[in-house]
Formats: C-alpha cells, structure tokens, sequence
C-alpha cells in the first residue's frame, strides 16, 4: 500500500482525546484548503458523544496516525441516513481522519480494514458510513476500499445532517457479504441532500 512495511502499526480502541486530537487536526487541514467538513468546536469530548471503546486510534509506534469512530448502534444521523436498517447487523464508520504527515501512505485504507476485521468478530455484515456528495476524491477513497454504492437519496436540508445537506452512504462488500433487498443502480432523487448507501 505505502510505507507501512517499515512502520510499527498497531490499533487502539477507547483512546477518546487521542483520537479527538486527530480529528481536530484533519478538520483544520481542511478548513484551511477551503474544504470544510467538520467545525472544529465540534469535535470535542463534549460534543462527541460516542462512549471511549467507539473511538479507534492507529498508531505509528507511540506516534498516532489516524482515527475513526465505529459504533454498532445508528446515532442521529445514522437514523435520517439508514432509517429501516435492521438492528445488530451493521457497524457505522465516522470521522475518518490522518495526521497530515502519514497521509498519502494508504494507512487510512489499512484503518478501513480494521474496522471490517472488528465488524466480522461481532458477526456483524456490513460497514456503512455516509460522505459528503461533492467530495470526489472521498468517494473514490472508500471505492477503492471496497465499498459499493447503492443508493443516492435527496432530502431537504435539515440540522440533524451534515453542513449543505449532501451525505453519501456506502457499505463495504467483502467475503461473499451481501444485500438481497437492494440493488447497486438504484437511485432515488427528492430534494436537495443526496445519499448513497451501498452493499458490504
């Protein structure tokens, strides 16, 4: 993938302000190219809700790399965003972030596969996660991680979903994983928010 032949990689789970310290970081990054996506008064432990064992750090060594959240239980934007997905069957990936210096090395793909190796030992079937339809290369990203679309759903613009509106959702496909009840060229358009969910 990169340069992780040569590096100690290891993953935590529960490191909460390490991994906040991450996100924080990325946020910044991206304010400062002009492509916001999250508010850095956000991304604090009072406004991150998710209990410390949902929050998983890769690590360099002692040197943290990157982080993401995973929980198996919808948060309110799981819920505008996968609202008839049965219970203790998917796990829900956010905020996917790397420290600057580590990105471009294909680590944050390795962080991914992480999160589908902790989904398979729950026997949980899917990863899903929603992004940000103008955010190509994003999208590009979690394809060539494996993840497949399914479906693009408009909404109306409403505070409890990402600034502008517009969330993509996929789901990762892997070891003959999939999703009878939905097709991957199915498209729904009704509104201004465009969501994509796709098959693991």
């Amino acid at each position: 993938m990169g340069g992780e032949e040569s590096m100690n990689i290891r993953f935590t789970q529960g490191d909460k302000d390490e991994a906040i310290d991450i996100m924080r970081e990325a946020a910044k990054w991206l304010i400062d190219a002009g492509k916001p996506l999250w508010t850095i008064d956000e991304l604090t432990v009072e406004h991150l809700s998710n209990p410390p064992d949902e929050f998983i750090v890769m690590w360099d060594g002692e040197q943290s790399i990157a982080a993401i959240t995973l929980s198996f239980t919808k948060n309110i934007i799981d819920k505008n965003c996968w609202p008839k997905i049965p219970p203790d069957e998917s796990g829900f990936l956010h905020k996917l972030s790397i420290r600057r210096k580590y990105a471009g090395k294909g680590l944050a793909a390795l962080l991914v596969e992480h999160a589908k190796q902790l989904c398979k030992a729950k026997g949980v079937r899917y990863l899903r996660l929603d992004c940000l339809s103008n955010r190509e290369g994003l999208m590009s990203f979690y394809k060539n991680c494996g993840f497949s679309l399914v479906e693009i759903r408009n909404y109306l613009k409403t505070p409890n979903l990402v600034d502008k509106g517009v969330c993509r959702k996929l789901t990762r496909r892997s070891h003959g994983w999939h999703d009878t009840n939905a097709s991957p060229n199915r498209w729904i358009r009704s509104g201004n928010v465009q969501m994509i969910s796709g098959i693991m």
